[in-house]
């Protein structure tokens, strides 16, 4: 507004020199600029944050601080200069429908014309020229750079590390590539390699549990077929021996009918504990469940043994608990677990020692049954190859000569552990040994009684 005849060109809001008066003062066009320099790095910081990208800060220069620009004349302007006519809040309105005008005509109109322009002359570049352009102009990255790094991103989204990344030689960004080759390669020989070793694991483990397989199904057919015989000749062998049709007035011919029906007995015992264990090895062998009394069962299998015992003159005691529960499991299984541990522990032990049977219902509520003695006792070393299938063990200083074909306990340990129950040992050379077997508190019935020390 030029300066009318009469004005005082010392006012406020007026330069005395060019003869032209603002309408905002110094004071407020101060404010109004360091509001706007506010405005406009807060919206930077919103648009650095809800990552739109926006490299030259064009948005908050240009449209932040003018938006804010435009509405700062109706508030701080000097109404009189304007002219308009209008009251502040009215004037500041106008102002703000201005914006919205200038928006509404920049982002409909505006964008129809220069969308219908790019349709016949591209106005932009690609995304992937954009991010190149950008990093070459802000970080100083070289194209051949960019396009390594797009690569090795390529392979990691892909999971596919097979190829070399492609380079441009005796560049900087080559000689990362090489590096990245070399790396790739020896990562790519190691997984090769470990991939045929897992391929021939993978062939060894079937070739072994075809052989198993093939090796179980043999046994038992063997051993089915072997006992029909079997049963025959120790049938035929008893009724010579007791003489049921009339005596044999040779005693040495009744003895060798009596060795064939120990041999025949033996044979059969071996045989049927092969078979056992080859069903069990293939999840074959069911068991037939009842409710049984371990202390009952206990001094079943103590009168059998009792005999060779005696013989031995080996002391057998048993320590069964009052009140135990009645356990469920199969009575035959049951049975061939304590005979089995019987059996072992008269064989290690001389003669004046001791075996005792205890049975006793522990803290945690599991039932405990040890079979101990005061024999030779094995070592650590001794105890994995009695554990182990067909494993024997011959021991100098009792003069034992190992007899059986070694399964026993491997046959027991299964038989435990097929009950869900648990099986160790717990020997030392001189020192006797005591193997205790552990059935689980889910095959015991409620029954009164004092809970007993746990079994070592």
């Amino acid at each position: 507004h030029r300066m009318g005849p009469g004005r005082d060109r010392h006012q406020p809001g007026k330069d005395a020199v060019h003869g032209v008066a603002h309408a905002v003062s110094l004071d407020a066009a101060v404010l109004v600029g360091a509001v706007g320099g506010a405005v406009s790095l807060a919206a930077a910081e919103l648009l650095e944050r809800w990552r739109i990208d926006d490299a030259v800060n064009a948005v908050p220069v240009h449209l932040v601080a003018g938006i804010w620009g435009t509405i700062a004349v109706g508030v701080f302007a000097d109404l009189a200069l304007l002219g308009t006519g209008l009251s502040r809040s009215a004037q500041v309105g106008v102002q703000i429908l201005g914006v919205g005008v200038a928006g509404l005509y920049a982002f409909s109109v505006g964008y129809v014309i220069l969308r219908g322009l790019a349709e016949l002359l591209p106005l932009r570049v690609t995304p992937q020229s954009e991010k190149t352009g950008l990093n070459v102009a802000e970080h100083g990255a070289s194209s051949a750079l960019l396009e390594l790094l797009e690569a090795m991103h390529t392979q990691e989204q892909q999971g596919d590390f097979s190829s070399p990344v492609p380079i441009e030689p005796h560049t900087e960004a080559g000689t990362f590539g090489e590096q990245y080759n070399r790396v790739l390669h020896r990562f790519n020989k190691e997984v090769k390699k470990r991939e045929r070793t897992a391929q021939a694991l993978a062939e060894a483990k079937s070739e072994a549990e075809l052989a198993n397989a093939t090796k179980s199904q043999f046994l038992a057919n063997m051993s089915h077929e072997l006992r029909t015989p079997l049963n025959a000749i120790i049938g035929f062998s008893e009724v010579i021996y007791k003489e049921v049709y009339g005596p044999i007035n040779n005693d040495q011919y009744k003895e060798y009918i009596g060795d064939v029906l120990n041999s025949g007995r033996h044979l059969l015992g071996i045989v049927n504990d092969i078979l056992d264990l080859s069903k069990i090895e293939a999840n074959k062998l069911d068991l037939s469940e009842d409710d049984i009394a371990i202390g009952e069962t206990v001094d079943e299998c103590l009168r059998i043994v009792g005999g060779r015992a005696l013989e031995s003159e080996i002391r057998l005691d048993r320590e069964i608990s009052e009140g135990m529960p009645l356990v469920r499991a199969d009575a035959r299984a049951l049975r061939q677990i304590l005979l089995n541990l019987l059996s072992n522990a008269l064989k290690f032990t001389p003669a004046g020692g001791r075996v005792i049977v205890q049975a006793v219902l522990e803290d945690d509520g599991r039932l405990a049954i040890a079979v101990a003695d005061t024999g030779i006792g094995i070592s650590r070393q001794e105890i994995e190859t009695a554990l182990a299938p067909f494993g024997q063990i011959a021991d100098e200083r009792s003069r034992y000569v190992p007899e059986g074909t070694g399964l026993g306990l491997p046959l027991t340990r299964a038989l435990v552990e097929l009950h869900g129950g648990t099986f160790v040992i717990d020997s030392k050379p001189g020192a006797g040994t005591c193997v205790t077997v552990r059935f689980p508190v889910e095959r015991l019935l409620s029954a009164p009684g004092a809970r007993q020390t746990a079994v070592a």
